[in-house]
Parts: C-alpha cells; sequence; structure tokens
C-alpha cells in the first residue's frame, strides 16, 4: 500500500549513514497525468484519483531530505519509469546519483521484463554485458546492456544518466566467466 511504501522508505533512508550506498529499484505499473505531467508509481492501493498513488517527485524529496549516504541507484522497471531521468536532470546538483529506467516519462513500457532481465544479468556480473571485458561490469555497462535490449527486443528507448559526482564506471559486479565473442551481440538481418 501508499502508506506501508512511504513508511519502509523512509525508515530505510533514516538507517543510512555517511558512506552508504543506496540502490532503489521499482517495478510494476506508472501513470502519468496528462495535464499536469506528474508521473506517479502505481502501488497496490492505487485507485481512480493520482492522490492514491506515489508521486515519483516525492522519491526523491524523502531521498533528498533523509538519505545520509554518498551514492545511489535508481531503477525502475514501468511505464513512465524515465521520470526518475527527469527528476535527476532537475537536481543535478542536490544528490551523486544514477538513474536506468525502462522507458521515457512520456512513454508506455513493454509488459515484458527485458529490462529487468538486462539489470540482473549485469548485477550477476554476466560476461555479455561486460562491453570491455575488463573483468568488472559497471553501471555505464549495465546501462548499455540494457539500452540494446530494449531498443532490439522491445523496440523501446531505456533512459540512463549519472549525474556529475557519481562515477558512471563504477563497478557493480565482478564478472563471472570469459566472454565468447559474438554471444549477445544484437544483429539485424535482412531476408
Amino acid at each position: 500500500t501508499l502508506a506501508a511504501i512511504r513508511r519502509a522508505y523512509r525508515a530505510q533512508l533514516d538507517r543510512t549513514r555517511e558512506g552508504d550506498f543506496l540502490i532503489f529499484y521499482f517495478a510494476g505499473h506508472g501513470t502519468r497525468d496528462r495535464e499536469t505531467r506528474a508521473t506517479y508509481f502505481a502501488n497496490f492501493d492505487a485507485g481512480k484519483d493520482y492522490a492514491s498513488h506515489w508521486p515519483v517527485g516525492e522519491i526523491f524529496d524523502t531521498l533528498d531530505s533523509r538519505f545520509r549516504g554518498e551514492r545511489a541507484i535508481l531503477m525502475a522497471d514501468c511505464c513512465h519509469s524515465g521520470a526518475l531521468y527527469d527528476e535527476a536532470v532537475k537536481r543535478r546538483g542536490d544528490l551523486a546519483c544514477a538513474c536506468l529506467t525502462s522507458a521515457y516519462s512520456h512513454n508506455a513500457s513493454t509488459g515484458n521484463w527485458t529490462f529487468t532481465e538486462s539489470l540482473l544479468r549485469g548485477f550477476q556480473g554476466s560476461p555479455l554485458v561486460d562491453a570491455d571485458a575488463d573483468g568488472e561490469v559497471a553501471i555505464r555497462e549495465l546501462a548499455l546492456h540494457a539500452e540494446q535490449n530494449m531498443a532490439f527486443l522491445e523496440r523501446q528507448k531505456s533512459m540512463f544518466i549519472a549525474t556529475d559526482d557519481f562515477d558512471p564506471d563504477l563497478a557493480v559486479a565482478d564478472t563471472r566467466g570469459k566472454p565468447v565473442a559474438g554471444l549477445g551481440r544484437h544483429v539485424e538481418v535482412e531476408w
């Protein structure tokens, strides 16, 4: 429920300490008010009016006021998830963060879990995600892998931003195994 999400999110942020690294992930449904262009994530008890949904701007407001850590990665796999990206752009100087989303803020998203599966592959250290084959998966490589999968498999544009204080080459996983030449590469074939 919205109340439970807010309570748990605030409690988690209140436990953070200096130097902590936050990973935020939302998957489900998102919606956008066409008149105000405000974007919301849909919690279990979301109703017909937007007051019952979780505003994406609130996610950042709460993060700004309660997070005591150093860096954050925010990810979302839902319609209009790019609102996280938009908020990060607006608040560029406030928080060292990276955002990865499955779609633009004004676009719906696929009903498949292609974006989430791409993220999992990266965090698990798949050599398919390690673009430079250096033995580590960087957040930039994770974003590239997700972008390519969303483009080729879903015909959809995922979004990525790393604010000025966030190193996009930050390793999120050590690679397990060696890459096999050509494995996982997307190709287009005219037939």
